[in-house]
């Protein structure tokens, strides 16, 4: 049967055209063996540009279809739909990826345009290839599986659970709740307290369809999306439970950077020198104590311990340290609070207004990029500002570490194929478009 393909180019917006000329792309393209149309079209995703393509497959009585647009893990699978419902044998068609590897990627537009041409073309070679191929059904589940059991976690599961989908839990402590279970609160606008917290945790555990395994681990995975056998150990080495799944979810939460690496900090050497997690223990319990056992009438909370070191801002010390300093000037409200900072990091639209309210409760905040901790006579020196020539003494300081991956994290990138990124992080999918999906299909 002679082939008769249709050459569609998706502008993608201002995206492609603003990086390619599509019109000399399409002059290029016209003519080649088997080639009936090459057409442009501003969106070929949306609905326009669905009934588009349907119509051309009508009217030009097309055998094959070549569209060069995003990235196929974008809208392959919404053109070979198109395909399929206007009697089209899906698989023959072929995406080139025009926006992402060239239009994104190439600032000269002329060295782009040549090699979409180029790459428009292989994509042809290619199609004219492909042969009608059907589909096959295979016994898939819904349910899914999620690791860890803080609040991501909690979350994903209360989503997911359902009449149709059974949610499993796998956490590798003893109870449900992760970081949040040492939170002294939230923040103003996460609610008032932690019973919001509390009741989720409850949800997951009264849940028909969620089963919540503590203490255990996962151990070993097989298959692929809707097919996945998943092995749980428990941590004492027993108990183990195959579990078949038809997703994963992986929750596995984070690790603070080590302050002991850095000496200018002085953790584990100067009195009264803590931790992030440790002050939050404090504040939980309601005893905010020094070593000697009296109340602190000056604390330091000093930001971006580790930032230069890892490479990264963390996104939620800032906000962490403005509650710490809120909840301070709460408990001692005539003692002195001051924040060190290098950048202010305030997200959430309510933030700002969190922070003035700080201020006006009187917390100093001072932008520094060099701070130095040293012993001064039972207190704590700190060394800020230029050449470090500002001198603040204080009795307590509580230091906001980085987040770093969890220790899990490369045992599980290794077990899923997933890989990490230079940070050691799951990479995601795509870092604009899908960031909470993985390149493994189903995780």
């Amino acid at each position: 049967m002679s082939k008769k393909i249709g050459v569609y180019v998706c502008e993608c917006g201002p995206n492609i055209p603003d990086r390619i000329d599509i019109d000399r792309v399409i002059e290029k393209i016209t003519g080649m063996e088997d080639v009936d149309v090459v057409k442009r079209f501003g969106l070929l995703c949306s609905n326009d540009g669905k009934k588009f393509l349907a119509d051309e497959i009508k009217k030009e009585q097309l055998t094959h279809i070549v569209i060069a647009a995003c990235s196929p893990r974008e809208h392959e699978a919404t053109f070979m739909h198109v395909l399929e419902d206007n009697g089209l044998n899906p698989y023959l068609f072929q995406m080139v990826n025009i926006r992402e590897q060239l239009a994104w990627m190439i600032p000269d537009k002329e060295e782009a345009t040549q090699k979409a041409v180029k790459s428009i073309r292989a994509g042809i070679q290619r199609v004219i290839l492909h042969d009608a191929l059907s589909k096959k059904e295979i016994e898939s589940t819904p349910d899914v599986l999620v690791i860890g059991g803080g609040i991501s976690g909690i979350e994903a599961a209360l989503s997911l659970a359902g009449p149709e989908r059974k949610v499993t839990i796998v956490e590798k402590k003893e109870s449900l709740g992760g970081f949040l279970n040492a939170s002294s609160g939230l923040l103003p606008h996460q609610g008032t307290d932690l019973t919001v917290f509390e009741g989720k945790k409850q949800k997951v555990l009264d849940h028909e369809h969620i089963q919540v395994l503590t203490s255990s681990r996962v151990t070993d995975v097989r298959g692929f999306l809707g097919n996945f056998e998943v092995t749980v150990t428990k941590n004492d080495g027993g108990s183990i439970q195959e579990l078949h799944v038809g997703a994963v979810v992986i929750a596995s939460g984070f690790a603070s950077f080590d302050a002991g690496q850095l000496a200018r900090f002085g953790y584990g050497k100067l009195e009264n020198v803590i931790l992030a997690p440790e002050f939050e223990n404090m504040c939980r319990s309601g005893n905010i104590q020094l070593k000697n056992g009296e109340p602190p009438q000056s604390v330091a909370l000093i930001h971006c311990v580790g930032r230069e070191e890892k490479g990264y801002c963390s996104k939620v010390c800032c906000l962490y340290s403005l509650k710490f300093a809120h909840l301070l000037k709460e408990r001692f409200p005539a003692g002195e609070v001051r924040e060190y900072y290098q950048d202010l990091c305030l997200p959430h639209p309510a933030d700002q207004a969190y922070y003035e309210k700080a201020v006006e409760k009187g917390v100093l905040f001072i932008r520094s990029d060099q701070v130095e901790l040293k012993e001064d006579g039972g207190k704590i020196q700190i060394l800020s500002g230029h050449q470090k020539q500002d001198k603040a003494s204080v009795d307590m300081v509580v230091l906001a570490p980085a987040l770093v991956p969890s220790e899990d994290t490369a045992e599980l990138a290794d077990m899923f194929n997933i890989p990490l990124d230079k940070h050691g992080f799951f990479k995601a999918a795509h870092e604009m478009l899908d960031p909470v999906a993985s390149p493994v299909e189903g995780v």
